[in-house]
């Protein structure tokens, strides 16, 4: 089963069944914890579980069948930082992981769930690890928000920005230590994604920054005016 025999097709039905779900889970596992607050522990390991599982298959996978250079295998793109503190999040339940959940969640995996960069399509067993992985963040952060009564502050944007540029850091140096792309730090995706408007390398890595401080606000932005609505 290689990415020839089953190409991934953007906005396909198997896409948009994929990003349909995304958007129902949450909401069932939401609703299913408000009316049962004794679960929400309960769901939320069970999420947490769920990312770490997946993560591990896909590490056995590569292994067993050699499909994927071991350079290539390091959990070093954003999204896989964001699966292992999403995890955290959902176990240990601190704020401060809440907030990368959060924030570079949506600033990230968002954006990776919406145009993928994955070669291989519907039913590839990299399709269902990938969609796992990136839409079980999503529905990490909801269900972190709307179900377990997380939020994050104003400074929480600023907390954001500044451990994403350790991330950016470490993963910089990987990248020359192994000859990787990791992050997206050193060319871009080969599918088309939002950085192909960004400019040329290094430029686009300093709009992504910029642009990176907007998300932050910007989805910080319904918590603002609920706040200022609440204050009145």
């Amino acid at each position: 089963m290689n990415e020839a025999d089953y190409p991934f097709n953007l906005f396909g039905l198997p896409h948009l069944t994929v990003l349909i779900l995304t958007i129902a889970i949450p909401v069932v596992l939401c609703l299913w914890s408000r009316r049962a607050p004794e679960a929400t522990r309960s769901i939320a390991i069970g999420i947490a579980t769920v990312l770490l599982l997946n993560k591990l298959a896909v590490f056995t996978f590569a292994c067993v069948y050699n499909v994927i250079p071991w350079l290539e295998r390091l959990p070093m793109h954003l999204c896989d930082w964001v699966t292992f503190i999403a995890a955290a999040a959902l176990i240990l339940r601190k704020q401060t992981l809440y907030e990368l959940t959060y924030f570079w969640g949506l600033a990230g995996t968002l954006q990776a769930t919406i145009t993928p960069d994955l070669p291989y399509g519907f039913p590839h067993f990299y399709f269902f690890t990938f969609n796992i992985s990136h839409s079980g963040i999503l529905i990490a952060a909801a269900f972190l928000t709307f179900g377990m009564k997380f939020r994050p502050q104003a400074i929480s944007i600023l907390r954001a920005f500044m451990w994403i540029q350790l991330y950016a850091v470490v993963t910089i140096v990987v990248n020359l230590l192994t000859d990787q792309n990791y992050g997206y730090l050193c060319d871009k995706p080969k599918s088309a994604t939002l950085l192909d408007h960004l400019g040329t390398w290094p430029w686009y890595i300093l709009s992504l920054q910029m642009m990176a401080l907007a998300f932050f606000a910007f989805y910080y932005l319904p918590f603002w005016i609920y706040d200022r609505w609440k204050q009145r």
